[in-house]
Order: C-alpha cells, then sequence, then structure tokens
C-alpha cells in the first residue's frame, strides 16, 4: 500500500503587498521594548516610594520617636501637671499622632491661661508655653471672694495669697464661676480700679462698682473718692491726685468728685486729714 504525501500548503507573496522596510520593523521592536521598560521603572518607583513610606510610619510610630518629656513654661498659679492635663497630650504616644491644636484647645479653656503655644521638639519633646492672665483685683459678691483677671475673667476663687489685690465690691447681681467672664461694664470699671496709680494706692482700702457701674474708692482716713463711669481714667487719675497731693487741704474731707475731672469738688464733714 503506498502512501502519498501531501505537500504543505505555504501561502504565495502577494505580488501586490507593500514592502517593509526591515529598519521600520527594528525600530518597532525597540519602542515596545523601550516601553516595557518605563513601565518597569515606574512599578519600581511606587514600590521603592511604598517601602520607604512604610518604614517612615513605622519609625515614626515606634517607641524611638515617642513622646519622653512635656516641658510646661509660663505657669506661676497653675501647677505644671494641671497644665499636661488639660492639653491631653501623655508621655509615650508617637510624636506624629501629637495633637498640637487639641492641646491649645484644652490648656486655652483654663480660665488662668490668657495665650498658649505648643511645640514639637523633635524627636522626643513636646514643649507647653503659656501666658497667664494677670490678677486685677478680688471681687466680694456677697459673702463670696473671686480673683478677676485681665479681660473680666474669674480665675479662681481668692485666698489668704492674693491679699495683696484690691477688694472690689461688687453688686450681688453679678455672679461669676470660675472661667466666667465679667459683662463689658464690669469688666471695665474693675479695670479702671486695677489701673489705679502707684501714688494713690497707700490710701486707697476698696472700692464699689454701683449697679450702673461707676466706681467709687475707698480711702483709708474714712472717705471716698468718686470716680463716676469707667471714661476719661487718665484725667480722673490726674485730678484725684492733684487734689490728694498736699496742696489742697483735705481736713474733713469726706468725699472727693472727680467724675468731671476739670471741676474736682470736695465734701467735707468726717475726720479725714
Amino acid at each position: 500500500m503506498s502512501t502519498t504525501m501531501i505537500p504543505p500548503v505555504v501561502d504565495a507573496p502577494d505580488p501586490d503587498a507593500p514592502l517593509v522596510d526591515p529598519r521600520f520593523r527594528v525600530r518597532r521592536l525597540e519602542v515596545r521594548r523601550s516601553a516595557r521598560r518605563r513601565r518597569r521603572r515606574i512599578w519600581w518607583g511606587i514600590f521603592s516610594f511604598l517601602a520607604v513610606a512604610a518604614v517612615a510610619v513605622g519609625v515614626l510610630a515606634s517607641p524611638l520617636v515617642a513622646v519622653t518629656e512635656l516641658a510646661v513654661s509660663g505657669s506661676s498659679h497653675l501647677t505644671a501637671d494641671e497644665v499636661r492635663a488639660a492639653s491631653g497630650l501623655r508621655v509615650g504616644e508617637p510624636m506624629v499622632l501629637v495633637d498640637a491644636q487639641g492641646a491649645v484647645d484644652g490648656i486655652g479653656s483654663l480660665p488662668w491661661v490668657a495665650r498658649v503655644r505648643v511645640a514639637r521638639r523633635w524627636p522626643r519633646r513636646v514643649e507647653l508655653n503659656i501666658v497667664e492672665r494677670r490678677p486685677m483685683a478680688v471681687l466680694a459678691i456677697g459673702p463670696r471672694r473671686w480673683v478677676v483677671g485681665e479681660g473680666g475673667v474669674v480665675v479662681a476663687a481668692a485666698t489668704a495669697a492674693d491679699a495683696q489685690l484690691l477688694l472690689v465690691t461688687m453688686p450681688e447681681s453679678t455672679s461669676p464661676d470660675a472661667g466666667g467672664r465679667l459683662s463689658r461694664p464690669d469688666s471695665l470699671a474693675v479695670a479702671m480700679v486695677a489701673a489705679l496709680p502707684s501714688s494713690l494706692r497707700p490710701r486707697i482700702v476698696g472700692a464699689v462698682v454701683s449697679d450702673s457701674g461707676e466706681v467709687v474708692v475707698n480711702l483709708n482716713c474714712g472717705a471716698e473718692i468718686d470716680f463716676g463711669p469707667p471714661t476719661l481714667m487718665e484725667q480722673k487719675f490726674l485730678a484725684a491726685e492733684a487734689m490728694l497731693g498736699g496742696s489742697v487741704d483735705l481736713a474733713g474731707l469726706t468725699r472727693l468728685d472727680v467724675r468731671v475731672p476739670g471741676d474736682p469738688r470736695i465734701e467735707r464733714g468726717g475726720s479725714c486729714r
């Protein structure tokens, strides 16, 4: 039995097909290889970036750069522990997770604090710097005694250590709590008392603020100075200093009225000299 071999079918080249320059085929191969290399470089770049970022995050979140010190400065009435507690920060937390704005808000809510700044000092230190309100006077409201600071903020209950501050008797309708703020008229009246010149201080034992916000200062001889509303303070102070400076006979003084600083008036009938 004979086997017939079937020849393979070979397509004959189309005589009408355009000839392709071999240089074009070489160029296409080069372009494809270049594109593959570029894609590999891009992927390697992305992988390297993610690897470095992962390592960096791991390092920043590790105990190597955790908070080891919360340094407090600027406090005198507040303790460092009170400031740290209000900040909400803690030793041992990663530096990268320190909530500086939250710490500012927390510390700033303390009545004594006027301004606060929180700064990270890498790798492990956080600085809590505060500026406290200057105490202006002790408010006497009925049986209660409060220290009021700048801005009319009631900062704390008064203690024996606050005896050097002038005592200002306020209307009983004034009912602040620690952290509260006086009304603007009351705040201005207290600010006027706090601003009394040093030349008058030795004579003064206290002050009274009326319901309408007018200021009367009590002298140690039993007389008083009526300053009226807390306006024209500099002129009123100068008028009081001139009247009490020795050039005016103060015998029997009961009341010095400087509400109109250009026309001060004296009332007599007491024992002041």
